[in-house]
């Protein structure tokens, strides 16, 4: 959501003049080199809003003050902070909201709040008091026990202010029990040492709320939070100030004001291994729909978020051009823009982000394997969502259905997803000999983007296990082509003659040219990426291209026609002479031999 619509500060730190005022959206990134300043960014809204830069580091003039300001002779030095609110339409002043601060010497010298217009708004105005009770949460970028003691301290506010009646009998009732415990110890004191003592009790538990500790159950055993790694920690944070933000909405009420949350985060990758930043980077991505959201950052994993959620997301560069004009803030669209800034190469950010995904993928899949029935004796992992052309196309090959089990990796580019999930150690299947992974052809003529690494790994797997590991490819564009044969569906339907079905099958691929020829389209984009990648972008050609790959099909269009069509085509016009014609069964004339090798082992 945005709540604030832009920002200028004035003299804060290493900020000498953001003054054209950043427009913002719901995920706001900045990204810059180490030591530039981008963290002031998020420390001038942490003053702005609670008074302080850091968690416990009150303002300090000499400290905050810019040490490159230009202060004009009679006039007093000053940090200004001006920020424009959007108005929740639930509320009559419908007109943004300027609310500024000044900063001087002595402490905050002005805090205005006023329309866009300049209208000073009413007292009792729902817009005044929505701002008033904004949440601003600073999460700083060494995030060590002193800061988890902080964030347990913040669920102890936000669980006793909005719940109190149920938060104050919880603790009385605690209170009392602990008296009744410890009388015993006062009467001893008392008839021992002749002193008169008592216990005091405590008025606030935020003291005691803040060493509460989180417990994880890790293979059966309970593991403290403060026992594990600084990346597990790291990731439980996110999701407890969540949690703390949706319970400060929870409030409900005659004319209740419910409090908006703006995170300020530093660096949320800090700690974490990429595959966990990249998970890390879409639960942010997601959160910011109910929050605002502040992040200065290194990593791919969330700068490359503009790529996936472009409408909530908005970038900027932090540089220092010059000591005079301090650091400035620019917003770039392009995430090449950052690569180039920490020092990574496009090519390798789009590679980091699509190992984690097949990771990921993969955890997933390794999950279906461990179900695996323990008589399977053969398993095929295919790309096809739809099974059923799958799994009769290996019924026609001899493979029996019972000891077969079929599952979808769900998309061709996910096949080194599904190798990787084959690295468990199945010892609870000690039936299984086979596992198949089959993948379409599409337009690929054995020139995939990932034919060097599937073949690598698929030896790695033969390797390592004694099960046997095969790659079915299919011989046509997809599975489905291989039911377009005049023998299988003679076959089927004697009452058609070969020379028949031919015709069919002819006028069925003519028909469906135009949506064969839009998929074989698909490999320009691959071909321009390979001219790309080898500095020969100036030699591709569309025109040449679209020329080439036409001709490619016309010299085999039983290869290249999309058989989920042209099947369809033909199974309506094969509807003439029967009523219901169904070519998934079983028949001697589809033979592919790598399959009929498999099943004879």
């Amino acid at each position: 959501m945005i709540i604030i619509q832009s920002i200028e500060i004035i003299n804060f730190r290493s900020i000498v003049k953001l003054d054209k005022g950043l427009t913002l959206n719901n995920l706001n990134i900045v990204v810059g080199q180490n030591d530039i300043g981008k963290s002031n960014f998020l420390k001038a809204l942490n003053l702005f809003f609670n008074g302080e830069t850091e968690i416990g580091n009150q303002y300090r003039f000499i400290d905050d003050f810019s040490k490159y300001a230009r202060t004009p002779n009679k006039k007093a030095e000053e940090i200004t902070i001006k920020i424009t609110f959007l108005t929740p339409k639930r509320f009559k002043d419908k007109d943004a909201v300027v609310w500024t601060k000044i900063w001087r010497k002595e402490g905050l010298h002005k805090d205005e709040i006023k329309t866009i217009n300049g209208k000073v708004l009413p007292g009792r105005s729902g817009a005044l008091q929505w701002l008033k009770k904004l949440k601003y949460k600073y999460v700083p970028a060494i995030r060590g026990v002193e800061y988890f003691n902080h964030l347990m301290g913040e669920l102890h506010d936000s669980l006793s202010e909005i719940t109190p009646t149920a938060f104050n009998d919880a603790s009385s009732n605690f209170i009392e029990a602990l008296k009744n415990e410890v009388e015993v110890l006062v009467d001893n004191i008392t008839a021992e040492l002749g002193y008169t003592s008592q216990i005091g009790m405590p008025t606030n538990f935020k003291s005691l709320f803040s060493t509460l500790d989180f417990s994880l159950d890790k293979g059966g055993v309970v593991i403290s939070l403060n026992k594990r790694g600084d990346g597990i920690k790291a990731q439980h944070i996110p999701i407890i100030l969540k949690f703390i933000s949706n319970h400060y909405k929870s409030i409900t009420g005659q004319a209740v004001i419910n409090p908006d949350t703006i995170w300020g985060f530093e660096e949320p990758e800090n700690n974490l291994e990429m595959g966990n930043a990249f998970k890390l980077a879409k639960i942010f991505a997601g959160f910011s729909t109910d929050l605002q959201i502040f992040i200065n950052t290194h990593s791919p994993a969330f700068y490359s978020l503009s790529k996936d959620f472009p409408e909530i997301t908005n970038l900027y560069l932090v540089k220092t051009e010059s000591e005079e004009t301090g650091t400035k803030l620019f917003k770039v669209d392009d995430t090449q823009v950052f690569d180039k800034e920490v020092g990574i190469l496009p090519i390798i950010t789009d590679y980091i982000a699509k190992e984690v995904e097949l990771r990921q993928i993969a955890e997933l899949k390794a999950q279906e394997l461990e179900k695996l029935k323990s008589n399977t004796r053969t398993l095929v992992l295919s790309e096809d969502q739809d099974l059923s052309f799958v799994k009769k196309l290996f019924e026609i090959q001899g493979f029996d259905i019972e000891s077969t089990e079929f599952i979808s990796y769900e998309n061709r580019t996910n096949l080194l997803a599904a190798m990787q999930s084959c690295k468990i150690k199945l010892t609870d299947k000690p039936d299984l000999r086979h596992i198949i992974f089959h993948r379409d052809s599409d337009f690929f003529d054995n020139d995939e983007p990932d034919k060097d690494r599937v073949k690598e790994r698929l030896i790695n797997l033969n390797k390592s296990s004694d099960i046997k590991f095969h790659l079915f490819q299919t011989e046509y564009y997809d599975i489905e082509s291989y039911f377009i044969n005049s023998a299988h569906i003679n076959s089927l339907y004697p009452n058609f003659s070969i020379e028949e079905i031919e015709q069919k099958i002819n006028e069925s691929t003519e028909e469906a040219k135009d949506k064969s020829l839009d998929k074989l389209y698909n490999k320009i984009a691959v071909y321009q990426k390979e001219a790309e990648y080898n500095g020969e972008a100036y030699k591709f050609s569309y025109p040449k291209t679209i020329k080439k790959l036409k001709e490619q099909y016309e010299a085999n269009p039983k290869r290249y026609r999309y058989g989920k069509t042209v099947l369809g085509i033909l199974i309506g016009k094969l509807q003439n002479g029967y009523e219901n014609i169904d070519l998934l069964q079983k028949t001697d004339k589809i033979t592919i031999p790598q399959l009929k090798k498999i099943v004879e082992e």
